[in-house]
């Protein structure tokens, strides 16, 4: 899912209910099981994701 830091829970409670509905491969950078683990190049890791993924989730809001 790509967001914005500043949408962090909103990009948590999407995660949560997508869960909830059966999908169980939904990338969050920061979550502390399946995100980015410290150290690793981040840009490295999202272009993994992409690259195995079969959908994106963008969110943006107007503020």
């Amino acid at each position: 899912m790509s967001h914005s830091s500043k949408d962090n829970l909103v990009a948590e409670t999407i995660v949560e209910r997508l869960q909830q509905q059966g999908y169980r491969s939904v990338f969050l950078d920061f979550d502390p099981e399946s995100g980015i683990p410290a150290g690793r190049s981040w840009e490295h890791e999202l272009y993994r994701q992409l690259r195995a993924c079969q959908s994106v989730i963008y969110l943006y809001f107007f503020r």
